[in-house]
């Protein structure tokens, strides 16, 4: 598509310490994955949010090799590289789950740490209450599916069904997304030219805008009952919030967490909803820390 990056010049290309590749799960539908060169224990399972891609871990993914683990982002189905299925009920949070759980299956991770952003937080969630004898460590960052999403009816009320048709490349202008990526920052965030080049890049693939529109419809974006965090009773959870966050409402977060008793509930307060990109270090650092209690009580088991 002329004026976007073409796949082969996309993240994590040029960069030593991670690789792509495809993994395909059992149903021929195949996924992406970026994975660092390495590393010991169980791997970091990081899940993006709407409309993102693996690109977003980008300033993650080096600290995880620099502390010597073992790092895998995905693209989620209808994101990234990944496919993208046209069939509106692929796009539930129930089938989006499924696909990281097949993707652990086929991996064959017997324990794994889940880290979700956004949307990737409420998915996070659901894998973990689905099979939570596998999962070793918890972490939320500014999650979606445990209050209010700002805007979220006004997303629907724009997009109804007659719009899909109209959904090509040319219905994302540049700006539009560089527009986007400012609402996400906080008083720390920053981003190059390029950066916004590798977040329009996805938009020359129409199947890319068709899954971003099914998911502000068919997505369940209301948290379960608090009482079901009781499967994790003995897995460290992190709740990573921002204080700027200008699309999740992080005090409703905040008192659903108050009702997870062994969950650990975190501000960032200069962060905004993207606080892994405008807040790396401090993000990583809590990550840290909550892996480094996943691995003491590995220790005792």
């Amino acid at each position: 598509m002329p004026f976007r990056l073409p796949p082969e010049q996309w993240f994590p290309a040029g960069v030593a310490s991670l690789a792509a590749r495809v993994v395909v799960r059992p149903d021929g539908t195949r996924l992406r994955v970026v994975e660092t060169q390495g590393g010991d224990g169980p791997p970091l399972l990081f899940v993006h949010g709407w409309g993102c891609s693996a690109f977003t871990w980008r300033h993650i993914l080096p600290r995880v090799v620099a502390a010597g683990r073992r790092g895998v982002a995905i693209d989620l189905p209808g994101h990234g590289l990944s496919d993208k299925p046209e069939a509106e009920s692929a796009y539930t949070i129930g089938e989006m789950a499924r696909a990281v759980r097949d993707l652990i299956e086929v991996e064959g991770w017997d324990e794994v740490a889940l880290v979700g952003h956004s949307m990737g937080g409420g998915i996070s969630r659901d894998v973990a209450l689905a099979v939570p004898s596998r999962i070793v460590a918890l972490a939320l960052l500014a999650p979606a599916g445990f209050g209010r999403i700002r805007r979220l009816a006004t997303g629907r009320a724009l997009s109804p069904d007659w719009t899909v048709p109209l959904l090509t490349p040319l219905a994302v202008p540049r700006w539009a997304v560089r527009r986007s990526m400012q609402r996400t920052y906080g008083a720390r965030g920053g981003f190059t030219e390029a950066e916004v080049d590798e977040y329009w890049s996805p938009t020359q693939f129409p199947g890319f805008l068709r899954a971003s529109r099914h998911l502000l419809h068919h997505f369940a974006w209301d948290p379960p009952p608090a009482s079901a965090f009781a499967a994790l009773r003995d897995t460290p959870i992190l709740m990573l919030l921002g204080g700027m966050d200008r699309v999740v409402v992080s005090r409703d977060v905040a008192r659903y967490a108050e009702q997870v008793p062994h969950a650990e509930v975190v501000w960032l307060p200069e962060a905004g909803h993207a606080l892994h990109e405008d807040s790396p270090a401090d993000t990583w650092r809590h990550l840290d820390a909550l892996l480094r209690a996943a691995d003491a009580t590995l220790r005792t088991r």
